[in-house]
């Protein structure tokens, strides 16, 4: 047992490193091969390391593998109810999502949510990752219904916990108003995406990955809505266009590309549906 806690240690100390430990987990497969009570804590910190390693590596597939053997470890213990098992059943499930198995993701991302429920550690970073890949599963999945409650569930958590004017919280506001759009609520939508905004601007964080993903949105979104109106009122929906391009003139004044060929084209647009309201009222005085 000594040996294995020095190897699993040793092994968890190389996965960020410049060499992942490869020698060490040959040596840990090895020895996880002549361990004759595999159901253990010292053989479930054993996978669990070895499963690190190999997804450190790329190694999907043996990583999967080592994980389900340690969450099947803890099991045996039980031990996976506990923040340790809450994290591992996380990464099991994190690795089943790259890999695109979405069914098994969920299920698992699910009991790593419930084992976060089970010991009160629902406001920790790790769940809050949990509960974000929990999300993104089902909107892959197509339920965008379920993955929208999901997401808001994180905005009430990341409030709770004081978290939300972070760039977790700005991703998840994000992630919730692609939901929103998605659904036709655009409204909502550039609400969420004007927040996620706002953070990302007093953290600068908006050079960033996920900022710029967030620009892209907004970008989008401004096309979108401005396009919508357009044709809105080209239909006559003379309210259903006000409101588009209202909230497409929104987004390029938080932007502050009202002088883009986008901006001008909405400002334009707006004079015109103006110019038609008006000329209703004139028809029914």
């Amino acid at each position: 047992d000594s040996d294995i806690k020095t190897i699993a240690a040793l092994g968890a100390a190389y996965v960020d490193g410049p060499d992942p430990g490869v020698a060490l987990c040959r040596r840990a497969t090895e020895l996880v091969q002549s361990i004759d009570q595999l159901e253990s804590s010292e053989a479930a910190l054993l996978f669990a390391t070895l499963a690190d390693v190999e997804r450190s590596l790329g190694n999907l597939g043996p990583a999967t593998e080592a994980y389900a053997q340690a969450v099947a470890a803890r099991r045996a213990v039980g031990s996976l109810e506990t923040l340790a098992g809450a994290r591992l059943l996380g990464s099991l499930g994190a690795v089943h999502a790259e890999r695109g198995e979405l069914g098994e993701a969920l299920r698992t991302l699910r009991e790593a949510r419930r084992a976060h429920e089970a010991t009160g550690t629902l406001e920790t970073d790790e769940c809050i990752r949990c509960l974000m890949m929990l999300g993104s599963a089902h909107s892959a999945c197509g339920d965008e219904e379920l993955a929208l409650s999901i997401y808001s569930e994180v905005r009430e958590i990341c409030e709770c916990a004081g978290k939300l004017a972070t760039q977790e919280g700005a991703e998840v506001l994000t992630c919730i108003g692609v939901m929103k759009a998605a659904a036709e609520d655009f409204g909502a939508a550039v609400d969420a995406y004007a927040e996620a905004y706002r953070i990302r601007d007093s953290t600068s964080t908006l050079d960033s990955l996920d900022g710029a993903s967030l620009l892209t949105n907004l970008a989008a979104a401004a096309r979108l809505l401005g396009g919508l109106g357009a044709v809105k009122s080209d239909l006559g929906d003379l309210d259903g266009a006000r409101d588009a391009l209202q909230e497409a003139r929104r987004i390029h004044e938080l932007l502050g590309t009202l002088n883009t060929k986008g901006g001008i084209s909405v400002l334009d647009n707006m004079t015109l549906l103006q110019q038609k309201v008006s000329a209703a009222k004139a028809v029914t005085q």
